[in-house]
């Protein structure tokens, strides 16, 4: 793999390939319209999933690869047209398929999904807390007061403190700042 040496890519790539080689990992990155799995150790590559298979599960025409994250069992985890798609890279199947919270003219900020990737998902509008399980909108505060802020991490950065949202594991209880 030869990175490109444009505008520190080529550094963050090297640096990354480093780490990853010391704690015995892989790389994911996307290359030629495809994500790769790189075993930093031997170098070895293998194509996860094709823009062109994602297009195809999600019906969905994606200019480019879209972003992804994978979630805790492994597997690839993408939004496109207002949905957030859980795929089975072995079977190239969609797990799970949820709305994605949008209110219409507004801001949502501190999005957090229950564990699990279920369909609920709490967020905050301006200072106020809200849940969205994928129908409809549920304030969980209406504080007036903008100096009372909830579900946000006001604060706390410093203490490794980084979000304010918290699902419960069985995502039946929900606590915040």
């Amino acid at each position: 793999l030869r990175p490109y040496r444009d505008k520190q890519r080529h550094y963050s790539i090297c640096q990354a390939f480093a780490l990853a080689r010391r704690e015995n990992r892989t790389v994911f990155m996307t290359k030629d319209d495809a994500i790769v799995a790189t075993d930093a150790r031997t170098g070895k590559s293998r194509t996860l999933i094709t823009k062109q298979e994602l297009d195809e599960l999600i019906e969905d025409k994606f200019r480019i690869m879209p972003r992804y994250a994978f979630d805790e069992s492994g597997n690839l985890v993408v939004a496109s047209l207002g949905k957030i798609y859980t795929i089975d890279l072995a079977k190239k199947s969609i797990l799970s398929e949820y709305k994605y919270p949008v209110v219409e003219g507004k801001q949502l900020a501190n999005i957090s999904q229950q564990p699990g990737n279920g369909p609920l998902f709490a967020y905050t509008i301006e200072n106020n807390l809200y849940l969205f399980d994928g129908e409809k909108h549920t304030a969980v505060t209406a504080f007036e007061d903008k100096n009372i802020v909830s579900g946000q991490s006001v604060s706390r950065n410093e203490f490794g403190i980084s979000h304010g949202i918290f699902f419960s594991p069985d995502a039946k209880q929900l606590a915040f700042f």
